[in-house]
């Protein structure tokens, strides 16, 4: 069921002030293109356009396969990771090492991968598991900036 928020202090998709989260976070029991699944590591959201970073981070991975697409993991301080999934191909702006911060675009959101539809993916892994994004946009929990010691 989706579901509209306009509460978010910490938005990822740029220019948007109202999204819909179009698949929550946790247990769910979907078919997508005939791949089974049975938890949703994100949220997904629409409408798909430019993304950016909740918090300064440095870019860990960029990748890009069959089911996530292509995809950004940003490293966060406190062995936290935000990640974003199922991008356009050729429009993530930044190259693993970099620093990244919160306001401009990073990539852009769209259909690649296993999914049903163009949307922005944000997932966070607090410690290696999988946490609900939803918090950290309301700004009821933080992300820690990524610390430069260079």
């Amino acid at each position: 069921m989706s579901k509209v928020y306009t509460d978010f202090i910490h938005g990822v998709l740029l220019g948007v002030t109202s999204v819909t989260v179009t698949l929550s976070f946790g247990p769910c029991n979907l078919n997508i293109n005939g791949s089974p699944m049975t938890f949703h590591s994100g949220v997904d959201m629409v409408p798909a356009v430019k993304v950016t970073p909740i918090e300064k981070a440095r870019v860990k991975e960029i990748g890009s396969n069959a089911t996530d697409g292509n995809y950004i993991v940003l490293q966060h301080g406190d062995d936290t990771e935000s990640v974003f999934k199922h991008l356009v191909p050729g429009s993530i702006l930044a190259k693993v090492g970099d620093i990244v911060l919160r306001g401009p675009a990073i990539a852009t959101s769209g259909r690649t991968g296993n999914t049903s539809g163009a949307h922005c993916h944000l997932g966070i892994r607090v410690k290696g598991v999988w946490v609900d994004p939803i918090p950290y946009l309301q700004g009821i929990k933080k992300l820690t900036p990524y610390l430069d010691l260079t």
